[in-house]
């Protein structure tokens, strides 16, 4: 499997729910340019998973410019994508997809980094995802520990 983390881009710092913040311009920015260092590795996504919090849909907005491959049927709102979620949650959905598929998972801090570092046996904390972040994992198979990790582009 071909892994992409993208961690949502530059978000307001308030609204009266957290899930309803959006992104701001600089966010936009950050993750068009992210984007676009990884666009040639994005070319193999099929499948987009989203938190379904308000900016991480908008950040999914601008990456489905970047993967015209991807039909919006191929897109989807997932509740195990959300900052606070177990990242086992995330790793059995991952295990349930078909071998070689490649996808592209859109959430938050500290869910990214914490999958990004159970994923390729890292100690915890080892990379920082920040606002924007894009990373390319290959796994063999899904589990702790067995994910190479390809690159890691911050805006």
């Amino acid at each position: 499997m071909d892994l992409f983390l993208l961690r949502h881009g530059c978000a307001e710092p308030s609204a009266s729910r957290d899930r309803d913040r959006r992104l701001t311009a600089e966010g936009r920015e950050e993750l068009q340019r992210v984007l676009t260092a990884g666009s040639d590795a994005l070319a193999l996504v099929a499948k987009v998973m989203a938190s379904p919090y308000v900016r991480t849909q908008q950040s999914c907005d601008v990456a489905m410019k970047f993967l015209p491959q991807v039909m919006e049927h191929d897109r989807h709102a997932a509740d195990f994508l959300t900052p606070g979620s177990n990242p086992q949650r995330a790793m059995d959905w991952l295990a349930a997809q078909p071998e070689g598929m490649a996808v592209l998972l859109v959430t938050h801090q500290p869910l990214v980094g914490t999958l990004l570092d159970e994923l390729c046996g890292f100690e915890a904390g080892r990379y920082r995802m920040g606002t924007g972040a894009l990373a390319y994992l290959r796994l063999p198979i899904v589990g702790r520990g067995q994910a190479d990790l390809v690159w890691l582009k911050q805006p």
